[in-house]
């Protein structure tokens, strides 16, 4: 689209003013083309908010005022460190459309996997609208101190498999605390029962 012409075929001048204006083009379509063509949000929700080390975390990615979606593909981050990998879910947002879903399981490596799943419908059906839960994964926590999620990247696709813009609201930071001790007297242990 942007070929600069051969030296021979046109003056300095001409190639200099042809560049100028491929690169004004790039850099409006860069600045204003993405942003104005985003449709929707996806974000991150935990639960429990406030967990404990050792604890079981659910977590959520969500899309919000999204249109005709009919697969996603989503690749998550954390420190394995801090979070360990227990499962899994399709949610319920895909199958409001009434196409059959099909959930790919989870693959990847420890802190960093990918989900996925699409859907097919025998007679012409948009995909889903409006705002829901994509995929649902649990995670244990590992030790005290900062963890954070990240999506790295979320990708839809309509009905006809054509891209739909999201914007990412990333990454869910949160706080591990360490579970609290609890101590038993000394005498308890050693006290015969009547």
């Amino acid at each position: 689209m942007c070929d600069i012409p051969p030296k021979s075929t046109r003056t300095v001048r001409l190639r200099t003013r042809h560049a100028a204006t491929c690169m004004a083009v790039a850099l409006a379509f860069f600045l204003v083309g993405p942003t104005s063509a985003q449709s929707g949000t996806g974000r991150l929700s935990m639960n429990p908010e406030m967990p404990q080390a050792g604890q079981e975390i659910d977590v959520e990615v969500l899309v919000e005022d999204v249109s005709n979606v009919a697969a996603f593909q989503a690749t998550l981050t954390w420190d394995p460190a801090a979070l360990t990998f227990v499962q899994g879910r399709l949610g319920a947002f895909l199958e409001t459309s009434e196409r059959d879903v099909t959930f790919v399981p989870p693959f990847g490596e420890p802190g960093r996997l990918t989900f996925a799943a699409y859907s097919v419908s025998a007679e012409p059906r948009p995909g889903a609208s409006g705002s829901g839960v994509l995929f649902g994964l649990r995670l244990r926590t590992r030790r005290a101190g900062p963890v954070n999620i990240n999506i790295e990247e979320l990708l839809l696709a309509d009905s006809a498999n054509e891209p739909i813009p999201l914007a990412l609201d990333t990454p869910l930071l949160f706080e591990v605390t360490q579970a609290p001790t609890i101590y038993l007297p000394v005498n308890l242990a050693s006290a015969s029962l009547p």
